[in-house]
Protein backbone atom coordinates (compact mmCIF):
# COMPACT_ATOMS: atom_id res chain seq x y z
CA UNK A 1 0.00 0.00 0.00
CA UNK A 2 1.32 2.99 -1.26
CA UNK A 3 1.17 6.19 1.84
CA UNK A 4 0.22 9.71 0.41
CA UNK A 5 -0.30 12.70 1.82
CA UNK A 6 -2.74 14.18 3.98
CA UNK A 7 -5.77 15.64 1.27
CA UNK A 8 -7.23 17.90 3.57
CA UNK A 9 -7.33 20.64 1.07
CA UNK A 10 -9.06 18.63 -1.51
CA UNK A 11 -11.49 17.25 0.84
CA UNK A 12 -14.10 20.10 0.43
CA UNK A 13 -14.18 20.12 -3.30
CA UNK A 14 -14.20 16.26 -3.55
CA UNK A 15 -17.24 16.70 -1.18
CA UNK A 16 -19.11 18.99 -3.90
CA UNK A 17 -17.15 16.93 -6.65
CA UNK A 18 -16.02 20.21 -8.03
CA UNK A 19 -11.99 17.92 -8.20
CA UNK A 20 -11.41 15.82 -11.67
CA UNK A 21 -11.73 12.64 -11.98
CA UNK A 22 -8.28 11.26 -11.49
CA UNK A 23 -7.60 13.74 -8.53
CA UNK A 24 -11.25 12.76 -6.91
CA UNK A 25 -9.67 8.94 -7.18
CA UNK A 26 -6.60 9.57 -5.52
CA UNK A 27 -8.51 11.38 -2.24
CA UNK A 28 -10.97 8.47 -2.55
CA UNK A 29 -8.32 6.07 -2.23
CA UNK A 30 -6.30 7.95 0.25
CA UNK A 31 -9.90 7.75 2.22
CA UNK A 32 -9.95 4.39 2.01
CA UNK A 33 -6.73 4.04 3.78
CA UNK A 34 -6.42 7.10 5.75
CA UNK A 35 -9.11 7.28 8.91
CA UNK A 36 -7.53 10.72 9.96
CA UNK A 37 -8.39 12.06 6.60
CA UNK A 38 -11.80 10.17 6.23
CA UNK A 39 -13.02 11.46 10.11
CA UNK A 40 -12.37 15.27 8.67
CA UNK A 41 -14.87 14.29 5.51
CA UNK A 42 -17.28 12.99 8.02
CA UNK A 43 -16.38 16.28 10.06
CA UNK A 44 -16.81 18.46 7.01
CA UNK A 45 -19.93 16.82 5.97
CA UNK A 46 -21.79 17.61 9.70
CA UNK A 47 -20.74 20.86 9.27
CA UNK A 48 -22.03 21.29 5.71
CA UNK A 49 -25.12 19.88 6.86
CA UNK A 50 -25.63 21.91 9.94
CA UNK A 51 -25.30 25.40 7.75
CA UNK A 52 -27.74 24.17 5.02
CA UNK A 53 -30.35 23.29 8.39
CA UNK A 54 -29.32 27.34 10.03
CA UNK A 55 -29.88 28.81 6.04
CA UNK A 56 -32.78 27.02 5.51
CA UNK A 57 -34.55 27.71 8.85
CA UNK A 58 -33.50 31.62 8.68
CA UNK A 59 -34.84 31.93 5.32
CA UNK A 60 -38.11 30.75 6.21
CA UNK A 61 -38.13 32.74 8.99
CA UNK A 62 -36.94 35.71 7.30
CA UNK A 63 -39.82 35.27 5.29
CA UNK A 64 -42.15 34.96 7.78
CA UNK A 65 -40.85 38.16 9.42
CA UNK A 66 -40.81 40.27 5.97
CA UNK A 67 -43.88 42.15 4.88
CA UNK A 68 -45.12 41.84 1.79
CA UNK A 69 -45.10 45.11 -0.29
CA UNK A 70 -48.50 45.97 0.09
CA UNK A 71 -48.63 45.68 3.94
CA UNK A 72 -45.23 47.71 3.87
CA UNK A 73 -47.05 50.46 1.57
CA UNK A 74 -49.56 50.42 3.85
CA UNK A 75 -47.42 50.44 7.35
CA UNK A 76 -45.26 53.39 5.78
CA UNK A 77 -48.61 55.37 4.41
CA UNK A 78 -49.74 55.14 8.23
CA UNK A 79 -46.42 55.54 10.13
CA UNK A 80 -46.84 58.98 7.86
CA UNK A 81 -49.91 60.12 8.77
CA UNK A 82 -49.63 59.40 12.55
CA UNK A 83 -46.94 62.14 13.95
CA UNK A 84 -44.64 60.98 17.04
CA UNK A 85 -46.27 63.58 19.02
CA UNK A 86 -49.78 62.87 18.36
CA UNK A 87 -50.55 66.37 16.85
CA UNK A 88 -51.72 66.77 13.00
CA UNK A 89 -49.74 65.19 10.52
CA UNK A 90 -46.99 67.59 9.15
CA UNK A 91 -47.64 69.88 6.65
CA UNK A 92 -45.44 70.14 3.56
CA UNK A 93 -44.25 73.40 2.21
CA UNK A 94 -43.71 73.04 -2.01
CA UNK A 95 -41.14 74.45 -3.71
CA UNK A 96 -37.55 75.71 -2.08
CA UNK A 97 -37.53 72.84 0.32
CA UNK A 98 -34.15 72.17 -0.83
CA UNK A 99 -32.73 75.57 -0.33
CA UNK A 100 -32.30 74.90 3.73
CA UNK A 101 -28.93 76.34 5.10
CA UNK A 102 -27.26 73.42 6.12
CA UNK A 103 -27.00 72.72 2.18
CA UNK A 104 -26.65 76.51 1.05
CA UNK A 105 -23.53 77.39 3.56
CA UNK A 106 -21.21 74.82 2.47
CA UNK A 107 -21.74 75.43 -1.41
CA UNK A 108 -21.69 79.09 -0.99
CA UNK A 109 -18.21 78.59 0.73
CA UNK A 110 -16.97 76.86 -2.50
CA UNK A 111 -18.19 79.34 -4.45
CA UNK A 112 -16.65 82.16 -2.65
CA UNK A 113 -13.08 80.48 -2.54
CA UNK A 114 -13.37 79.68 -6.55
CA UNK A 115 -14.28 83.27 -6.94
CA UNK A 116 -11.73 84.54 -4.68
CA UNK A 117 -9.17 82.03 -6.78
CA UNK A 118 -10.17 83.11 -10.42
CA UNK A 119 -9.38 86.56 -9.17
CA UNK A 120 -6.04 86.83 -8.10
CA UNK A 121 -5.29 83.95 -10.90
CA UNK A 122 -6.63 87.12 -13.39
CA UNK A 123 -5.08 89.91 -11.84
CA UNK A 124 -1.67 87.98 -12.30
CA UNK A 125 -2.53 87.73 -15.43
CA UNK A 126 -3.19 91.45 -16.27
CA UNK A 127 0.14 92.69 -14.62
CA UNK A 128 2.04 93.64 -17.47
CA UNK A 129 5.41 96.58 -17.92
CA UNK A 130 2.56 99.30 -18.66
CA UNK A 131 1.04 98.55 -15.33
CA UNK A 132 4.07 100.12 -14.11
CA UNK A 133 3.83 103.32 -15.98
CA UNK A 134 -0.08 103.24 -15.36
CA UNK A 135 0.39 103.37 -11.69
CA UNK A 136 -1.44 100.36 -10.77
CA UNK A 137 1.16 98.38 -9.31
CA UNK A 138 4.60 99.35 -7.84
CA UNK A 139 7.95 98.68 -9.82
CA UNK A 140 10.50 96.79 -8.17
CA UNK A 141 13.35 97.99 -6.51
CA UNK A 142 15.82 95.78 -7.71
CA UNK A 143 14.32 96.52 -11.58
CA UNK A 144 15.72 99.42 -13.21
CA UNK A 145 13.23 102.21 -14.61
CA UNK A 146 13.52 102.71 -18.34
CA UNK A 147 15.00 106.08 -17.97
CA UNK A 148 17.12 105.45 -15.64
CA UNK A 149 20.68 104.07 -15.85
CA UNK A 150 21.32 101.26 -14.23
CA UNK A 151 23.78 101.84 -10.89
CA UNK A 152 27.57 101.48 -10.36
CA UNK A 153 28.11 97.54 -9.94
CA UNK A 154 30.52 97.28 -7.96
CA UNK A 155 33.21 94.12 -8.40
CA UNK A 156 35.59 92.72 -5.58
CA UNK A 157 39.22 92.73 -5.87
CA UNK A 158 40.96 89.73 -4.51
CA UNK A 159 38.23 88.71 -2.89
CA UNK A 160 37.98 92.01 -0.63
CA UNK A 161 35.04 94.08 -1.03
CA UNK A 162 35.24 97.75 -2.23
CA UNK A 163 32.71 100.56 -1.06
Amino acid sequence: MIRSPHVADLLDRYRTGELPALEAGRVKEHLSACPACARRLTEIEALAADVARGYRAWKVDAEARAPTPADLRASVLARIARPAGGGPPPVRTPGWGWLTVPRLVPGLGMAAVAVLAFGVLLRQQIRSPADAELGLRKPSAAAPQRDEAPSAILVPRDGVDQA
